[in-house]
């Protein structure tokens, strides 16, 4: 319909022009001109706004990332406690103000994006955020299928905290599709920072040597005015659930050592 209505104008136009066999230029000319260029476009003219201009995010955006989110394979790592946090931050300011919701979005996708490139490259903390997006797409440091929507997330976010209109409904899911990507870059961290420096083959015997054996562990407890140092004996067994609830004790492993059986005491 655009078309039909472009090819009309421009018949008017032409009408118009050499009515007389001379051109006459007139407003009306002007209208048919502006008409003639504005016509094609009107399919993807969604909101218009005099004086200083105003853009709106379209729905249509949205739907375009989700499917390339959908393509992405899943997930089976487990996530540490911190990352309920920041996702329950993100949502339960997305009921009041979903811009400031993108803004936080965006902020914790920058962190974390940054945190990955460290793993690599120390001295990238000078850069943008646009450079880090592409230097991890050229190195190849996580799967590049992850990298387009996250950019495209991320330039949905700054078009709205600089002032694009964005609906309630469009942020949500804009939200929705950041936290996902947000738990992907985590796993993707974590994958990295546990990625071994060396691998060496061991016999059964030593092994079974390591499983059998007790541990000597020392933290450090530092929220305090005064920190001090937590020392423990564990078991395989004991060690293995020790760091299991590792998140929830406010105190950082400095070091575990093999010791001799016979210690059961803290040293």
């Amino acid at each position: 319909m655009p078309y039909v209505i472009f090819f009309i104008v421009l018949l008017l136009l032409v009408l118009h022009l050499f009515d007389i066999g001379s051109c006459n230029i007139d407003n009306i000319t002007i209208l048919l001109v502006v008409l003639l260029f504005v016509v094609p476009l009107s399919g993807s003219l969604k909101k218009i706004k005099f004086g200083d201009f105003e853009a709106e995010i379209q729905p249509e955006e949205v739907k375009k990332i989700e499917t390339e989110v959908r393509d992405l394979p899943q997930d089976d790592t487990v996530l540490p406690y911190e990352i309920d946090d920041i996702v329950e931050n993100i949502f339960s300011t997305l009921e009041n103000d979903h811009v400031l919701a993108l803004a936080k979005l965006r902020i914790e996708l920058e962190k974390i994006i940054f945190k990955i490139i460290f793993t690599q490259e120390k001295e990238f903390h000078k850069k943008t955020l646009y450079l880090a997006i592409r230097y991890l797409y050229s190195h190849e440091i996580i799967d590049k299928q992850i990298i387009v929507p996250i950019k495209e997330v991320v330039s949905i976010c700054n078009r709205a905290i600089h002032g694009e209109n964005i609906k309630k409904n469009v942020a949500e899911s804009i939200v929705n599709i950041g936290v996902d990507l947000l738990k992907k870059l985590h796993n993707a961290f974590y994958d990295l920072i546990s990625e071994p420096i060396a691998s060496e083959e061991i016999s059964l015997k030593q092994r079974d040597d390591f499983l059998d054996s007790r541990y000597h562990v020392t933290t450090i407890v530092s929220i305090t005015d005064s920190p001090y140092t937590n020392r423990y004996i564990f078991s395989q067994e004991q060690l293995d659930q020790f760091l299991d609830n590792y998140n929830e004790f406010a105190e950082f492993l400095v070091e575990i050592k093999k010791i001799d059986n016979s210690i059961t005491t803290h040293l």
